[in-house]
């Protein structure tokens, strides 16, 4: 009752009325400013949370089509193909699209001023210059300059513009941290607003409260999933680091490692542990530690904004080994700190590719050499050996022990240019099934007198036939050799001693891992051994290059061990040197076996027989007189007749004169003005059934590359014998 009179009383006080009134309308204006408040706050904090999230993915969206136009402008750079050169244009186009996109989006989404994004999304246009320069040279084919552009100016342009991206993410962070900031503040505002109004206005308070703890929630449940994609987001990161090839270090000013991949763990022999803050000199040999800090220093200070072209240096490992490899330098800034990311490729396995073509390359130049020496040589052989045969038959002498040895080293040198050519890949091997064991017996004599009266000879010989597939007199050449080297090594022993040995061999898993170009498992094994000076060790790996020699000047050309390995390499065999300095030498030769029973291919042998003719007419073709001197009288001396020609056009005149009286037509191969070859051709156009045999120094390999062997055309190598000779005329002939 008291209580209602007060009121009365208060009303009836236009003071206490006017208080009042402007109280219920303070109340109602702090209420509707606690709305306001409460509203704003709910507006940030929901762009608070769409901002970074939106704006992240879509600077990651720019980022990865960045990366990809680059991948791309690489593929661009080594197209084999306009087709896929074209391919990879239009994904770096495709790719640009997809980045302006993203650029739009960030640029409607974004908090704070817009100028950065704006020169951001310039310099991304800047990318075009570059990107017409590659396609231009690509197009034009210099794909090697586009190539470097790429790795270069592309490379470094990649690395900025994500730098810029990354500037990009922590100014949105940066900025949507600001507005909560300002939304805790209007939260905090309102709620003390909403306490002091809870008397009037309590269910309202209740509510906005409520709104509030609701709002809070939703922006930890998105806390929450923002932090796994910034987790996911390294995750990714990190795996591309893996995926890299190469071992990548990251080292900062100081040149210590900062990050380091499984590849450098792997390529060091090192844990993570032991290489993160460790100087990258650890991973330098001793010696050249003071040489690449100074390097390493005046790249750091002087560094340019290209990164480092690939630079050889000699690495090491854990345990103390040294390596080769290329170092790739990029520099890149992070949160306005340098570091510079090292790739390193371990180089050992390219330096042994790069070896091996040098050495292929040597191995060309000796063959093109030996091609053309044995060419001018089997000239001279034929002539000699052509003389030989009109000197016995002028003078009648059919027994005489000079023209048997001159005969016999014509014969011999003939099968030293077979061996030469072998050597150098360039003759055609004449492989027959032969017996090793018979081959030794057979050679016996010859191996001892190879070995010198006062060196015992000793020989271990199997009972078993050994068949193989090969050519006899390079195979003898083979032993020779081994036998002289070993000759010569044992000048200085008071107690000199040689074994040859030819035994069975069955190859284990470990030797045909060691010899995987070797067909089979059963193999001749041929040992020549000797108590020799024996070879160093820094000498092993070169005796079998050409023109590499041990001996003293003047007693060795340095090709005796290389033709050897080139033989036998023709014969699908390995050789192996077993020495050390004063322990004597030891060569193990491994030729394949064959399933051949010796009975089956021994046969009858018939005597060689002598075909004479009946004055037929045989046009010769050679451009050394000599030559056709000689020829011409040994096809006199068994019943031919015979015209002359000095060159192919000279013998297409004669042909077109007498090619009804020509019965055959013996040609050279190689000659000035015209080859044999296009005067074969020629003539066959005046009369298409004549027979041709060409005669050629050369080895038959590289002639039959030209030539089509038929029922009128053969190929005889200089020099010849008069048998083989006379049979070839009565083949063609008869034909």
């Amino acid at each position: 009752m008291g209580y209602r009179k007060q009121i009365r009383k208060m009303a009836s006080s236009k003071r206490t009325l006017f208080a009042f009134a402007s109280m219920i309308l303070f109340m109602v204006v702090l209420g509707v400013y606690a709305l306001f408040q409460i509203q704003q706050s709910h507006n940030d904090i929901d762009k608070l949370y769409k901002h970074p999230f939106v704006v992240s993915n879509a600077v990651r969206e720019i980022n990865t089509h960045i990366v990809s136009m680059h991948r791309h402008m690489k593929d661009v750079a080594s197209a084999q193909s306009d087709h896929e050169m074209q391919g990879a244009i239009e994904q770096v186009n495709a790719d640009e699209q997809q980045a302006l996109r993203q650029f739009s989006l960030v640029l409607d989404r974004f908090l704070g001023e817009k100028t950065e994004i704006q020169e951001m999304q310039l310099f991304f246009i800047n990318w075009k210059p570059i990107r017409d320069e590659v396609i231009n040279l690509a197009r034009t084919g210099y794909q090697p300059q586009a190539l470097a552009i790429t790795k270069g100016k592309g490379a470094d342009y990649v690395i900025q513009m994500e730098a810029k991206m990354d500037s990009l993410i922590r100014f949105a962070n940066n900025k949507a941290s600001e507005f909560y900031q300002n939304s805790s503040s209007r939260v905090d505002r309102s709620e003390i607003v909403l306490i002091s109004l809870m008397s009037v206005v309590l269910l309202l308070s209740v509510s906005i409260a409520v709104y509030v703890i609701r709002l809070q929630r939703k922006a930890q449940e998105r806390d929450s999933r923002h932090l796994q994609q910034l987790a996911k987001s390294e995750l990714k990161y990190r795996e591309l680091l893996e995926a890299s090839p190469d071992a990548v270090l990251i080292v900062d000013k100081k040149r210590r490692i900062q990050i380091v991949n499984s590849q450098a763990i792997k390529m060091f022999g090192y844990s993570s542990e032991e290489l993160i803050g460790q100087a990258v000199e650890l991973l330098i040999p001793v010696p050249q530690v003071d040489q690449h800090r100074e390097m390493a220093t005046h790249y750091i200070e002087n560094q340019s904004v290209e990164p480092k072209s690939p630079r050889r240096l000699c690495a090491m490992k854990k345990d103390g080994s040294e390596f080769p490899v290329s170092v790739s330098l990029s520099p890149v800034t992070i949160a306005g700190e340098l570091f510079i990311t090292s790739a390193v490729r371990d180089m050992t396995q390219q330096e042994e590719v790069e070896k091996n073509l040098r050495q292929a390359q040597k191995m060309e130049s000796v063959g093109t050499l030996v091609g053309g020496i044995a060419h001018d040589f089997n000239n001279l052989l034929a002539a000699i050996s052509g003389s030989i045969y009109l000197v016995r038959r002028d003078l009648e002498i059919k027994d005489n022990k000079h023209l048997d040895v001159v005969e016999s080293e014509c014969r011999r040198a003939a099968d030293i240019v077979k061996q030469l050519l072998a050597f150098a890949r360039k003759d055609v091997v004449q492989v027959q099934s032969l017996s090793l064991r018979d081959l030794f017996l057979e050679s016996t004599r010859l191996l001892q007198f190879a070995a010198s009266e006062n060196i015992p000879l000793n020989m271990d010989i199997s009972e078993e036939s050994l068949m193989i597939r090969g050519d006899h007199s390079q195979l003898q050449q083979v032993i020779l050799n081994l036998i002289n080297n070993a000759r010569d090594a044992l000048v200085y022993n008071e107690n000199p001693d040689i074994t040859v040995s030819l035994q069975r061999f069955h190859a284990d898993e470990g030797f045909l891992k060691q010899h995987s170009q070797l067909p089979g498992e059963e193999f001749a094994h041929i040992i020549v051994r000797d108590n020799g000076t024996g070879i160093a060790a820094e000498d092993l790996e070169h005796i079998f290059e050409p023109f590499f020699t041990t001996k003293e000047v003047g007693q060795g050309t340095g090709l005796g061990l290389a033709m050897l390995d080139g033989t036998i390499k023709t014969h699908r065999g390995a050789i192996v040197v077993e020495s050390s300095s004063g322990t004597g030498t030891a060569f193990h030769i491994y030729l394949p076996l064959i399933d051949v029973i010796p009975e089956e291919i021994a046969g009858v042998r018939s005597e060689p027989t002598l075909h004479k003719g009946d004055g037929e007419l045989i046009l010769i073709v050679d451009d050394e007189e000599n030559i056709r001197v000689i020829t011409r009288g040994l096809l006199k001396s068994i019943g031919y007749q015979s015209i002359e020609a000095a060159d192919g056009r000279e013998a297409i005149a004669m042909f077109q004169q007498h090619h009804l009286d020509i019965k055959l037509v013996i040609t050279d191969v190689v000659m000035p003005v015209m080859g044999g070859i296009k005067a074969a051709e020629g003539m066959r156009k005046i009369a298409p059934d004549t027979p041709i045999l060409f005669a050629t120094g050369y080895d038959q390999s590289q002639v039959l590359r030209d030539i089509e062997i038929n029922d009128l055309t053969r190929v005889v190598t200089k020099p010849y014998s008069l048998i083989v000779l006379s049979q070839m005329i009565k083949v063609l002939i008869g034909k």
